[in-house]
């Protein structure tokens, strides 16, 4: 029994032989690179010109009192709610759902009272005798007795100033 090396002979036949030349190839521009000498040298850097730079601009000094702006909670309006005309404009008492959330997978209104005040509401709790039923995308749905009352929050809420007649288009 004849024993054959690892290491066989490149050979046409296993398409081994253009690899292994150019592996030759290779390593004889490898060698070549080490003791040929260097015909040019490796540029030089210039300076770098300094003149006409433009500075950053100074920085605006801090705030000399944050207090305002660390004591409002985070969905406070950006201008206070007019209680009187909030209670008589919301069947809720004056509260207005600013948005919605959910907490593990529970569904949850959030909803701002007049006086700013904060809170969550899930589905099924109650606000003003009103029973949320419901979130969807056109609002909040609310029920008491046979009443259902739908309040729009988000995308689908009108602008604080419009009006359901004033909508923009002309007859």
């Amino acid at each position: 029994m004849k024993l054959r090396s690892p290491l066989a002979a490149p050979r046409r036949a296993d398409r081994t032989l253009l690899p292994a030349g150019l592996a030759a190839l290779l390593l004889a521009l490898f060698v070549a690179q080490w003791f040929l000498p260097a015909t040019s040298a490796p540029p030089v850097a210039l300076p770098v010109a300094t003149t006409g730079r433009i500075g950053a601009p100074p920085a605006a000094p801090p705030s000399a009192d944050p207090g305002p702006v660390l004591a409002r909670p985070l969905f406070a309006p950006r201008r206070p709610m007019n209680p009187g005309a909030g209670v008589a404009a919301s069947p809720l008492g004056g509260a207005v759902v600013a948005g919605s959330i959910a907490v593990r997978g529970r569904p949850m209104a959030i909803v701002r009272a007049p006086d700013g005040a904060v809170r969550r509401l899930p589905i099924g709790g109650m606000l003003a005798g009103w029973r949320l039923a419901a979130l969807d995308p056109g609002g909040a749905r609310f029920r008491k007795g046979g009443e259902t009352l739908t309040m729009a929050y988000g995308a689908a809420a009108p602008p604080a100033g419009a009006s359901e007649d004033d909508t923009g288009d002309e007859e």
